[in-house]
Formats: structure tokens, C-alpha cells, sequence
């Protein structure tokens, strides 16, 4: 028996755990289909991701006072002359999750994505350094970036290896009941049958066998096929639907559902967001923004208050902060009454409320004045009306009890 070819193959070395594989050639085809499928479940996770973040505004605050100024153009509008705002975040977040973190540096007044570097952060008690920084396929900085606010450099980590490492485990043992639940589908929907030749097996030639083999092979595989069936010669298929075999792909499209729901677990994410589903949508997006979204903007909202300003300027209000606002759809008119509960409250202003459906706000000055209904009153005045009230109706009793003994006294001195 010929020794199986085996080859050596490194590709997404981010599922197969960073380690070569060795495989069977005669396996390629099955490992590929279980790559392909752990792929597909990362990539859905991942995208989903990173087009919700594209989607949030970047604002930008100037000792207390929202701004749009070069900073606020960087980061949502063109951070450098060859990405959109919307390339450069996708691709970070793509790079977060494939690589565990991500560097960022500045230079000329525009932000890049390194793709590759040198880290050096051996010195516990001193801010980490940056070297050999490529960007793009061919240019690499031949400087020193410093993390922290002049160091021009923006460090953003992701920690969470282990659940990764686990994810890759139990996907990699559950692809083999797919393959199982695979060949099973295959073996009930092919077609066996039996040859029944009336003679000895020696006084067939090579020549014959392979001409039965090659027409046999025809006829299964082709649309539209006839057998030439001679004399001597019994062609009798099996019955196809064998007991306890559901020729049926709903098996393995329920098996592929539950990776999809596994990665998207795995990534705090809700599983029908990941499937697109629509049932309870608005009950997920919280749960999506909650425990998957805020991680990610907190990561990303101090990781550029850090190397962009100082210590003096964050605690004096100037910071950037990530308004996630966009990512839930809202009507108009369904928001009505909660619009004009803000208003008369005096919560927003009507610019505000203008900015928070995507509208370009009133350049007036009473679109920016916050306004408050008469019902409403600070609860120091109810304390004060209500010790006046009690004032007023102490004398009020006061004066029916003084009027009550005047006339009494009146009535005394009639009867005098």
C-alpha cells in the first residue's frame, strides 16, 4: 500500500491557534470546508463590529465645550490623505481582533495603522516605545514613536487570548460532528447499486473492468446518462432511503448555526445580531452595545485621551468621546412625546435633539437655549410655599377661633 503525501500548511494561523498543520492531501478538502466555516463565523462577528463603530461620531471637547476642529476631522472624516474615517476604523477593528491590539501613530497632522512594529516595553516604570513602525506594504519610520500625549503613538490592546484559544478548541472538536453529520447526508443521498456478471472474475481483462468502472462513474455523476447493460450482465441499485437516515441538509445547516452562535458568545455579542435575525431587536442592540460595543469605545476613548492630551487637560474637560447614538435607529414621529419630554424638561435643547436624528441644527440663537415647562419648580420653593401655606392657615384658624369669641362675648352682653 503506497504511503499517504502529506503536506505542511499555514493559513489563518489566527484559528489554527499561530501553529503549521500537517494534513493528509487526501484531507485537504475537509479541512479547508472547516476553515472556510470557522472563518465565515469570525468574519461575521468581526464585521458586524466595525460597521457599528464606523457608524459613532468621534466628538471632540475643548475644556468642557464641544468643538469640530482639525481633531474632529481626523477621526471622523479623513484621518490621513489615502483612508475615509470609515476604512481606517473598520480596518482597526479588523486588526484588533486578529491581533490581539493595535498602534496608531501621528505624523503630519494625520493618523495611521501601523502593520507592523517592534514593541518595546521592558521598562515597567517608563512609558512604552515604538520601532521600525511600517505603514502600508513599503514605507517604514525611521524614528522612535513614545506612547503617550508628543510620543505620537496610540497603544490599544485587547485582552482576551484565552477565550480565543478556547473558542478555536471547541470549534475544532464540533467541525468533526459537521464532517460526521456531512458524510452521513452524502451516504444517504448516493446511489448504490450491485453488478451481477455471470462470469469468473479471471476471465474479465483490465480493459473491461475499466470500461464498466468509467461507464458506472458517467452514469452516477451525470444529469443525463444510459447504461449499456449486455448480456450476462444484472445492474440492480439499492433503495436510497435507508431507516434512520433524514436525507435532509437541515442537520448541518443547524450545526453551522450553532458555531455561528458559539463565535458570536464568544465575542459578547447576541446571537440573532450575528444571524441578522429581526425578532426582539431592540432588546438585543441594548444587550450588543452594553456588554460588546462600550468595552470597545472605553478601549478606544482612553487609549486617544492618553496620547493625545495631558493630565491637566483631560481633568479640564478637554477629551474625546465616541457618541454611539447612530447605531440605533429612531423614528421621528415614534419619538414624539419622549422628544418633547426632553425638551420641556429642559434636558436638551432642540439642537440637540436636531443632532441626535442626523439633522443639521438651527443657526439660531433659541435653538440652543434649554427650556423648562412652568410645571416644573425647584423643590427648596415647594418647601418654602408649603411653610407659608401652614403659616396661612395657622391664621386662618386663628381668626375663626378670635371671631368665635366675639360673638360669644356679643351674645353674653344681649343677654345682659
Amino acid at each position: 500500500m503506497a504511503e499517504k503525501k502529506k503536506i505542511t500548511v499555514r493559513f489563518f494561523d489566527w484559528l489554527l491557534n499561530r501553529k503549521s498543520v500537517t494534513l493528509d492531501v487526501t484531507s485537504i478538502g475537509a479541512e479547508m470546508t472547516t476553515l472556510a466555516m470557522k472563518k465565515l463565523a469570525y468574519e461575521i462577528c468581526v464585521q458586524r463590529i466595525a460597521k457599528t463603530i464606523c457608524k459613532c461620531e468621534f466628538r471632540v471637547f475643548k475644556d468642557r465645550t464641544e468643538t469640530k476642529d482639525h481633531m474632529y476631522w481626523m477621526l471622523n472624516v479623513r484621518p490621513n490623505p489615502n483612508q475615509s474615517a470609515t476604512e481606517f476604523w473598520q480596518k482597526f477593528v479588523e486588526v484588533l481582533y486578529d491581533k490581539q491590539e493595535v498602534l496608531i501613530v501621528e505624523e503630519n497632522g494625520s493618523l495611521y495603522i501601523a502593520e507592523s512594529y517592534q514593541k518595546n516595553d521592558e521598562k515597567v516604570l517608563q512609558p512604552m516605545t515604538f520601532t521600525k513602525v511600517a505603514v502600508g506594504s513599503e514605507f517604514t519610520f525611521d524614528k522612535t514613536f513614545t506612547l503617550g500625549k508628543n510620543g505620537k503613538a496610540s497603544y490599544f490592546r485587547l485582552s482576551n487570548q484565552k477565550v480565543k484559544d478556547l473558542l478555536n478548541s471547541m470549534l475544532s472538536e464540533y467541525s468533526k460532528l459537521i464532517d460526521s453529520a456531512t458524510n452521513a447526508y452524502r451516504n444517504a443521498v448516493g446511489i448504490k447499486a450491485k453488478m451481477h456478471i455471470s462470469q469468473k472474475p479471471d476471465a474479465m481483462t483490465e480493459d473491461v473492468k475499466k470500461a464498466l468502472q468509467d461507464g458506472l462513474k458517467t452514469f452516477f455523476n451525470d444529469p443525463n446518462a444510459c447504461f449499456f447493460e449486455y448480456d450476462g450482465y444484472d445492474f440492480q441499485p439499492f433503495d436510497s432511503s435507508r431507516k434512520g437516515v433524514q436525507q435532509s441538509t437541515r442537520d448541518i445547516k443547524a450545526m453551522l448555526d450553532d458555531v455561528l452562535e458559539i463565535t458570536s458568545k464568544a465575542f459578547l455579542m447576541p446571537t440573532n445580531i450575528a444571524s441578522g435575525e429581526v425578532a426582539d431587536t431592540s432588546n438585543a442592540v441594548n444587550d450588543f452595545l452594553t456588554f460588546c460595543l462600550d468595552p470597545i469605545f472605553s478601549l478606544i476613548e482612553d487609549g486617544l485621551n492618553y496620547s493625545l492630551f495631558s493630565e491637566k487637560q483631560f481633568l479640564g474637560g478637554t477629551k474625546i468621546k465616541i457618541n454611539g447614538q447612530a447605531i440605533k435607529h429612531i423614528d421621528l414621529l415614534d419619538g414624539a412625546a419622549a422628544i418633547d419630554k426632553l425638551i420641556s424638561c429642559g434636558a436638551k435643547s432642540v439642537n440637540d435633539i436636531l443632532a441626535a436624528f442626523g439633522d443639521e441644527p438651527i443657526t439660531e440663537p433659541w435653538a440652543d437655549i434649554h427650556w423648562i415647562t412652568k410645571n416644573y419648580t425647584a423643590v427648596t420653593d415647594l418647601a418654602a410655599l408649603g411653610d407659608e401655606s401652614e403659616k396661612r392657615s395657622q391664621g386662618s384658624a386663628a381668626g375663626k377661633e378670635e371671631k368665635k369669641n366675639e360673638n360669644e362675648n356679643y351674645g353674653n352682653e344681649d343677654a345682659g
